[in-house]
C-alpha cells in the first residue's frame, strides 16, 4: 500500500552499491535498513497519537460507545462474571467517568445509537427485539417499539433521524440479512432491502447518506467464518454496493469516521482457524474505495467501545485475546488522528527524511526557510509523543532516541504539513 508521496522500493536501488555498502555496517544496522524500506513502501500521511485517560472501574467487554454533546456515553456490557446493566458517561473536560442509570436489562453485543438529543439501546443477547431510549436531562430510560426481528451481536448506521440496523443472529445457528429501520420521530420500525450476504459482528458506520457494513461473520455453512467483505447501503436509494475488501479478515471490529474518512480499529484476524486479536487500524478513503493501515492501536483489542469527539478516538475497554486465553480491559485511551490535506501531500512529496537510517540528527530536504513557524512531534510506533519542540533549522536531534522505527510530523498552527516515518539506528 502506498500513498502520495513519491518512495523507492528496496528493487529500485543500485543492489551492487548497496551490497557494498552493507559490508561496513553492523548487523543491527542490516536488518533495520532492510525493515526501514518495506515499511517506506507502504507509508502515508495519517498519525493517530494515543494517550490512556481515564479508566472504568472494572473491565468490561461486548461495550458500545456513542457520543451525545461532547460527552461520550458507554454500556458496559459484560464483565468477567456477570452481565451489569451498568450505563456510564465521561466528560473530556474533567476526564471524569459518572455511573448514571441503568439500563432497564442487562444485556451485551446490542446497537447503541444516539439521535436528536436522545440514546437508543437496541438488541442484543439474548436475540433480544428491546428497545430503549435514554434522555440525559432526566438520566431515565424509557421501553420503545420493539425491533421486528430479534437478534444480536450486531451494529447500526444512523441517517436522517433514522437508525439502521443490519444482520446480527437470531438464533445460535441462523444469521438474518434482515435491515431494519427506526424512525425516532414516529416510533416506528419498518423493513428496507436485505444486505446481500449473511452478516454478524461486523462494524457498520455512516458517511453522508451512505452506511459501511465492515467485516465481521457469516457464510452459509458457519456463521462464525470471518470475513473481509465490505458492503454500502445507499439510503436514498435503498440499494446496496460491494466495495473493496478489507485488506484481511475482520470480527468485530470497531468503525468510526473522522475528517470525512472512515477508520476501522481492532476485531480478530484468522490464522490456522484460531481468532487472534489485532492492534491494526485501517483506513478507508470513500472517494478512492482504498484501504490503508496507520498508526495502531496502543494494544491488541476486541469487542470494545469506540467514538468520536472532532478528530479525537475514544477506545473504551474491552477484550485482549480469544477463549480460552482472555483478559478483559478497564482502560480508556484517546487518540489524536490527523490527516493531510491534497495540498499538504503535494508539499510532503517534496520534503525528505535523510539520512535515513540515522542515529545522532535527522534533515528536512525542501522544507524551505519559514522555520521560527514550524513546529515538531516525534512519535513512537505505539502512537506517543516521545519528543517535541520548535524547527530552529532544518535538522532535528535524535540522539536521545533508542533504536526502533517512528513518525517525524512537522505541522504549522497545527495544521500537518509532513509526515515520515524513520529509522533509529
Amino acid at each position: 500500500m502506498i500513498n502520495g508521496h513519491k518512495r523507492k522500493c528496496l528493487s529500485e536501488f543500485n543492489q551492487t552499491e548497496l551490497l557494498i555498502n552493507l559490508k561496513y555496517i553492523n548487523m543491527k544496522k542490516i536488518v533495520l535498513i532492510l525493515i526501514l524500506l518495506v515499511w517506506l513502501c507502504s507509508t502515508f500521511a495519517q498519525t493517530i497519537v494515543w494517550r490512556q485517560i481515564a479508566s472504568l472501574p472494572e473491565g468490561y467487554r461486548n461495550g458500545e460507545a456513542v457520543t451525545l454533546n461532547d460527552k461520550i456515553y458507554f454500556v458496559t456490557g459484560a464483565s468477567a462474571s456477570s452481565w451489569p446493566p451498568f450505563f456510564y458517561k465521561y466528560e473530556p473536560t474533567t476526564n471524569i467517568w459518572t455511573k448514571l442509570a441503568d439500563l432497564p436489562g442487562a444485556t451485551q453485543n446490542l446497537a447503541l445509537a444516539s439521535v436528536n438529543g436522545k440514546i437508543y439501546a437496541i438488541g442484543g443477547d439474548s436475540f433480544r427485539h428491546t428497545n430503549y431510549e435514554y434522555t440525559p436531562e432526566t438520566n431515565t430510560w424509557i421501553t420503545l417499539s420493539p425491533m421486528l426481528t430479534g437478534r444480536q451481536h450486531i451494529d447500526c448506521g444512523m441517517s436522517e433521524n433514522k437508525i439502521y440496523v443490519i444482520g446480527g443472529i437470531t438464533s445460535w445457528e441462523t444469521i438474518t440479512k434482515k435491515n431494519e429501520v427506526y424512525d425516532v420521530a414516529s416510533n416506528n420500525w419498518s423493513e428496507k432491502s436485505e444486505i446481500p450476504s449473511l452478516r454478524n459482528n461486523p462494524a457498520i458506520v455512516t458517511l453522508d447518506s451512505l452506511i459501511y457494513v465492515i467485516g465481521g461473520a457469516g457464510s452459509d455453512t458457519d456463521i462464525w467464518k470471518n470475513i473481509a467483505t465490505v458492503e454500502c447501503y445507499n439510503t436514498k436509494t435503498d440499494t446496496w454496493e460491494q466495495k473493496s475488501d478489507l485488506p484481511n479478515v475482520l470480527f468485530k471490529p470497531a468503525a468510526v469516521v473522522v475528517n470525512s474518512q472512515i477508520l476501522v480499529l481492532g476485531g480478530a484476524t484468522t490464522v490456522n482457524d484460531e481468532g487472534v486479536c489485532t492492534d491494526k487500524v485501517l483506513l478507508y478513503k470513500a472517494e478512492t474505495d482504498e484501504w490503508k493501515e496507520i498508526t495502531p492501536l496502543p494494544d491488541t483489542n476486541i469487542f470494545f467501545g469506540c467514538t468520536t469527539i472532532e478528530n479525537k478516538i475514544y477506545v473504551i475497554c474491552g477484550q485482549k485475546g480469544v477463549p480460552p486465553d482472555v483478559s478483559l480491559y478497564s482502560t480508556v485511551y484517546e487518540g489524536i488522528f490527523t490527516a493531510s490535506s491534497s495540498i499538504e501531500e503535494n508539499l510532503q512529496n517534496k520534503m525528505q527524511i535523510y539520512p535515513n537510517p540515522s542515529d545522532k540528527i535527522i534533515s528536512i530536504k525542501n522544507l524551505g526557510d519559514k522555520y521560527n513557524d514550524l513546529s515538531y512531534k516525534i512519535i513512537s510506533g505505539d502512537g506517543h509523543i516521545v519528543q517535541q519542540g520548535k524547527l530552529t533549522n532544518p535538522t532535528v536531534s535524535i540522539s536521545s532516541l533508542e533504536s526502533g522505527f517512528y513518525f517525524l510530523v512537522i505541522e504549522e498552527n497545527t495544521c500537518q504539513l509532513f509526515n515520515e516515518k524513520f529509522v533509529v539506528e
